[in-house]
């Protein structure tokens, strides 16, 4: 995959930018423009494979596994446009308006759904490509 954009912010309740460079998925507060995680690619058959989570998307005191589902969300919703749940930080689910509030400020309107549940991480159909 060539560097470049996966996703870029064209309003502002996209709240992420993701870029791909030398190797590595870059998540980008788009409005702050602050980097807050990169995930570290490794070339494998048939593609690339995450092999290391640098940083953090929502909060400082997240653990490695919201970490992970928040960044798999964000590489399927913005990345591949797919409708996909958004993760909920544990005891959310019990308030859904704060619920709500919540997935919009961290992820914009591209969280059109959302749960407190593991989902098991697969490959998606669909291959990321670094827009034109």
């Amino acid at each position: 995959m060539r560097d470049g954009a996966l996703f870029r912010p064209r309003e502002m309740e996209h709240k992420w930018a993701i870029f791909h460079r030398q190797q590595r998925i870059l998540f980008v507060r788009s409005w702050t423009r602050k980097l807050h995680a990169v995930a570290e690619l490794t070339p494998c058959e048939g593609g690339v494979e995450i092999t290391r989570i640098r940083g953090v998307l929502t909060d400082t005191e997240e653990r490695p596994l919201f970490t992970t589902m928040a960044l798999d969300f964000l590489l399927r919703s913005h990345a591949l446009g797919m409708v996909y749940p958004a993760p909920l930080p544990e005891g959310l689910e019990e308030t859904p308006l704060e619920a709500a509030m919540w997935c919009f400020q961290m992820f914009g309107n591209r969280a059109l759904c959302a749960t407190h549940e593991i989902i098991p991480l697969n490959m998606p159909e669909k291959p990321l490509e670094v827009l034109a």
